[in-house]
């Protein structure tokens, strides 16, 4: 209202120069969703309803520009025009300041002209990490005053896009349990570019992996990054594992299930000459039961056909081991070691075996001690069983009751007759190895080869039934080598096999004697009851290692070592053989002027009850004793040779050894030479000895001529049969 007193346009303007201070309402039009690093404009806002130009400025100032125009447009408070079509291109008034356009500084404003406010919004150059982008989301306020009024404009910076496309990992069933199981990949993506965003496992029982790269738990991804998960599924079955993952606040899981428990097994049935040597059977779907057994007798998974044989464990789940039990016998269990050769891991036991998938399993056990009587042996895996059984030969008949003597002393009743089953026990000695040539040095001299090694000595007992054949081979001894640098032969396996399936007592033959530098001898057979060693043969000139012996197998009571070759110390110096492995003692090697010993043999007493029995046979020595290394320089000593039959060791001037027949022993290593060789000897043939209690030098167990050559031992009522020679015997 006007001022009291004052009349006309005075009293109007005196009453706005009060209440003038405040222009006509005018506003600026907020923005949103804008981008950093980019200058924005408001609209035009005219300023009017004042009589006298009002101050204007602007609040903040950093970034921050106004611009005073004159009225170039319209008088309403919302006429405006699109800068982004005029940029920089307004005509300005002759009454306006053009020192004014886009200032920070306080100024004037008139009536009727516009304001425009410049914004610039600075580019974002901070961490590429998503907590670090402060600028997204901000708002940026100005605050115009124009006289008393003030009025704000808000432009606000769009947010990040924090949103990753939703991915989804693919759930594992019928897992192993307990291994390592790992994620399909995923290519992370959606998110704002130069921007990275954290990524977690949120449960403790798995792990991230980033572009190939392990970062544990927790992490951080952006557009394009490759992710996968990796854990350990349960070691239970039919068990579930979750794993929950969350990245920039998007969340998924991840299952992996276990397979269920499966413990119905499948069998397959492997057989060999040897544990080592077992492979599938393309034959037999289950163990070879035995028939015809004899009485009280112990037996295992097909040795009735001169083989093992076992059950392999499959089906199962992978990794489980679980128990095999076995009843009315023993159990052993076969297993691949870590170069894949099978091997015993439990030899026979009662208990049960903890197994697996591959695992083998060989039976065993003993005969009834009564006629036409099965063995049972039941075996179970889970829910799966099998039976091996072993059934005995019929009993013999009753004898006819003795007639009665009469009245007084009557008639001598003359030798107890033998009668059947009988108990027999067998000796079986393998062919000793043949000696060793060594190498050629010159018409003179030459380096000296190995003795060879003694075969093997075993012996068994049986209860044999009347009419039951057993077949004998006696191994042959090892040809002695017969060219420069040779090694000696292999003597021949000699055994007692039961003709009906294979079961018996086997001897390998003697290792044959080395040659030359660094070279060991040939191993005594594929069995695993390997006959002793022979001994390594002599090395070159100035050369001070010679070649090992090589151990035979186990088992037995072979299996010694053969010596080392060496250097002799002369002047001109010339190789020492070693001496060849006895059956009862490892070969020494070659030293100083003296070939190697050979290994001592076996007294072979526990079977022969007096020396004159065993001498009969032996022809006055051990069994199996290992032969003599060559000594090849001067008058040099030869290595002795192992009591046992061994042979002597050849020198300079003279020839080795052969064996002793009869005995298995190795024969003496040779000397090579470019001129005339000292030869090595030939292994001694091996023996086979049966022996069984008989009241009467004039009774046999024996029918037909294969008889051997019989001893008799009147004094502890023992006879003798041996047998040098292949053949076949019938007990009756």
């Amino acid at each position: 209202m006007p001022l009291i007193g004052a009349f006309g346009n005075a009293s109007e303007y005196a009453y706005r120069g009060f209440a003038g201070l405040f222009p006509d309402p005018f506003d600026f039009v907020d923005l949103s969703n804008v981008e950093p690093g980019n200058v924005y404009y408001s609209n035009f806002a005219k300023i009017t309803g004042m009589k006298i130009p009002f101050p204007i400025q602007i609040d903040p100032v950093a970034n921050r520009q106004y611009s005073l125009f004159a009225s170039v447009f319209g008088n309403g408070n919302s006429d405006s025009v699109s800068w982004a079509d005029n940029t920089d291109d307004f005509s300005f008034s002759d009454d306006l300041d053009t020192s004014l356009r886009f200032i920070s500084n306080p100024s004037k404003i008139k009536d009727n002209q516009s304001v425009v406010l410049k914004l610039t919004i600075p580019s974002y150059s901070g961490s590429p990490a998503i907590e670090d982008a402060s600028i997204f989301g901000e708002t940026f306020q100005t605050n115009v005053s124009i006289g008393n009024s003030i009025q704000d404009w808000l432009v606000t910076v769009r947010d990040l896009d924090r949103t990753v496309n939703p991915f989804t990992f693919t759930n594992v069933s019928n897992s192993i349990a307990g291994v390592a199981v790992t994620t399909n990949q995923v290519i992370i993506s959606g998110l704002e570019d130069g921007f990275n965003y954290p990524a977690e496992i949120l449960t403790n029982n798995a792990n991230l992996t980033i572009d190939a790269v392990g970062v544990g738990t927790s992490g951080r991804v952006e557009n394009g990054s490759v992710i996968t998960l990796d854990t350990t599924s349960s070691t239970s079955y039919s068990a579930t594992k979750t794993v929950n993952f969350r990245v920039s606040g998007f969340t998924t899981s991840w299952q992996v299930t276990t397979e269920p428990l499966d413990l119905d097994p499948t069998f397959r049935y492997f057989e060999g000459l040897t544990v080592a040597g077992l492979s599938v059977s393309p034959t037999i779907t289950a163990f070879s039961n035995v028939t015809g057994a004899l009485f009280s007798t112990q037996y295992s998974t097909g040795q009735t056909r001169g083989l093992i044989e076992a059950v392999e464990i499959g089906g199962l789940n992978v990794g489980l081991t679980t128990n095999f039990t076995v009843t009315g016998g023993e159990a052993q269990l076969i297993r691949k070691n870590n170069s894949g050769i099978y091997t015993i891991l439990n030899p026979y036991g009662a208990g049960p075996l903890s197994v697996k998938n591959e695992d083998l399993v060989s039976l065993r056990t003993t005969s009834s001690a009564d006629g036409s009587t099965a063995t049972n042996v039941d075996f179970s895996v889970g829910t799966g069983t099998g039976q091996w059984r072993v059934t005995t030969q019929a009993a013999a008949p009753a004898p006819d009751p003795a007639p009665d003597p009469g009245p007084g002393p009557g008639p001598d009743p003359g030798p107890t007759p033998i009668s059947f089953p009988l108990a027999v026990t067998v000796f079986v000695v393998g062919g000793g190895g043949g000696g060793g040539l060594g190498r050629a040095s010159s018409a003179d001299l030459g380096n000296a080869g190995g003795g060879g090694g003694g075969g093997q000595v075993n012996t068994g007992s049986y209860s044999v039934a009347s009419g039951s054949s057993y077949t004998i081979t006696v191994g042959g001894g090892g040809a002695a080598s017969n060219s420069v640098n040779s090694r000696g032969g292999i003597g021949g396996s000699s055994s007692f096999i039961f003709s009906g399936g294979g079961s018996g007592t086997f001897s390998s033959g003697g290792g044959g004697g080395g040659t030359g530098s660094g070279e060991p001898s040939v191993r005594a057979g594929a069995s695993t009851l390997g006959g002793s060693g022979g001994g390594g043969g002599a090395v070159g000139d100035n050369i001070n290692t010679g070649g090992d012996g090589s151990p035979g197998g186990p088992g037995g009571t072979g299996g010694n070592s053969g010596g080392n070759g060496a250097a002799n110390t002369e002047a001109n110096p010339k190789g020492l053989g070693g001496g060849g492995g006895g059956a009862g003692g490892a070969g020494t090697s070659g030293s100083g002027t003296v070939g190697g010993s050979g290994g001592q043999g076996v007294t072979g007493l526990d079977f022969f009850a007096t020396n004159t029995l065993r001498n009969s046979v032996s022809g006055g020595t051990r069994f199996a004793g290992g032969g003599g290394g060559g000594s090849a320089s001067g008058s040099l000593t030869s290595g002795a040779p192992g009591q046992g039959g061994g042979g002597d060791g050849a020198i300079r001037s003279t020839n080795a050894t052969s064996g002793v027949d009869r005995t298995g022993a190795g024969g003496g290593g040779g000397i090579g030479r470019q001129g005339t060789s000292r030869t090595p000897g030939n292994g001694g043939n091996g023996v086979v000895v049966i022996k069984y209690a008989c009241s009467s030098n004039a009774l046999t167990a024996l029918s037909g001529t294969a008889q051997g050559t019989v001893l008799y031992d009147s004094t502890n009522n023992v006879k003798y049969h041996y047998f040098t020679t292949d053949t076949t015997i019938t007990f009756n």
